[in-house]
């Protein structure tokens, strides 16, 4: 359950799920409080968001977050055949992947400045698609079983972007509360989530294959990630715009 950047489940790891503490229990109740933490996002995105309206973009991101929550939640619960559930996973957190990098990269080009760097932005996520595109076409099994090294590829083209809004940060001739500055926040998780994760996304099917013990935990620090990025989020909807010009 939640868009989980790592969580590409092998049919030997799936089970029936059974209500029961063990498997609520199984990421250390980390996915729950993620889901919590993404619900009130939700909330004070949508009570915030009249006031905030450079940030309707990352609403519609908690949105489509908080939607694959649901489905996954569904999922475990309510379908039974495994390969069925393997495919809504895999196709839901295909078609999140698609909806989150267009969102975001959006965000993150409306706040850069520089031609060159959004010229080289658009290069990159348009290169994303190609890529995308190309292992759709050659290796089919992707769209219902997603691949862990495409969400690290697409982490590390968020990444990229987020740089370049840092970049011209430092090099602006107007000085930021940065405490007060939402976009400073937004970006700031959008970065932190993303620079983290994708050390996870590589090394997840080998933990499953050789470490099963221990696969579980490294779920457990995703889904830690993830509220991070949503208290971020959070803090970036609740703070005070303020600018100085110098």
């Amino acid at each position: 359950m939640g868009p989980d950047k790592n969580l590409v489940v092998s049919h030997s790891a799936k089970k029936i799920p059974v209500l029961d503490y063990e498997y609520i229990s199984r990421y250390f109740f980390s996915d729950w409080i993620m889901i919590a933490v993404n619900f009130i996002a939700f909330i004070i995105s949508i009570r915030h968001g009249r006031r905030k309206r450079e940030l309707h973009l990352i609403t519609y991101y908690i949105a489509a977050a908080l939607l694959l929550d649901f489905i996954w939640i569904c999922v475990d619960l309510l379908i039974v055949n495994k390969f069925l559930a393997y495919k809504i996973i895999g196709i839901s957190l295909n078609t999140f992947l698609i909806v989150e990098i267009t969102l975001l990269f959006t965000y993150l080009h409306t706040n850069i400045s520089s031609k060159k760097l959004k010229t080289i932005t658009k290069i990159i996520y348009c290169s994303f698609f190609v890529f995308l595109s190309f292992c759709f076409i050659k290796y089919p099994s992707v769209i219902v079983h997603s691949s862990n090294y495409i969400l690290a590829i697409e982490s590390f083209c968020i990444f990229v972007p987020c740089l370049f809004y840092f970049y011209e940060l430092i090099k602006t001739s107007q000085q930021f509360i940065l405490k007060n500055h939402p976009t400073f926040w937004i970006i700031t998780g959008i970065l932190f989530y993303n620079s983290t994760v994708i050390p996870g996304c590589v090394l997840i099917n080998y933990f499953d294959s050789n470490l099963p013990t221990y696969s579980n935990i490294l779920w457990a620090v995703n889904y830690t990630l993830y509220t991070i990025l949503f208290l971020l989020f959070i803090k970036g909807y609740t703070c005070k715009k303020e600018t100085i010009s110098i």
